[in-house]
């Protein structure tokens, strides 16, 4: 899948995480601005993009409903990077999703 922005896109991967089983996940090139939370069906997607301007970069992550409980912070930094603070057995943990320009994209960008 390449963004969320299209029509059913969050839709089709809802489905593709809960096929894999997988309880939270992290994601890039959402295409989507703001920072805010999206409740579907089955998942949160709590996402960080682009205040304004074109739709490109954002990341998020997806969390299943059940353990929605078990976030304890979301910090939407910016376009490329974000951080979930969650609780587990063995105690709390900090995930960051950092998206980093690939080697093709010109030398000012990936300096931003």
């Amino acid at each position: 899948m390449r963004t969320l922005f299209r029509i059913g896109s969050l839709i089709m991967h809802t489905h593709q995480l809960i096929m894999c089983n997988l309880d939270i996940s992290a994601i890039q090139e959402t295409r989507l601005q703001g920072q805010h939370i999206i409740e579907t069906k089955n998942m949160y997607f709590l996402c960080s993009g682009k205040q304004e301007g074109k739709h490109e970069h954002g990341v998020a992550f997806v969390v299943k409903i059940e353990g929605i409980n078990n976030v304890l912070d979301f910090d939407a930094t910016g376009e490329r990077k974000c951080s979930i603070r969650i609780t587990t057995k063995l105690g709390n943990l900090c995930v960051l999703k950092v998206y980093e320009p690939t080697e093709d994209v010109v030398g000012a960008v990936i300096s931003q």
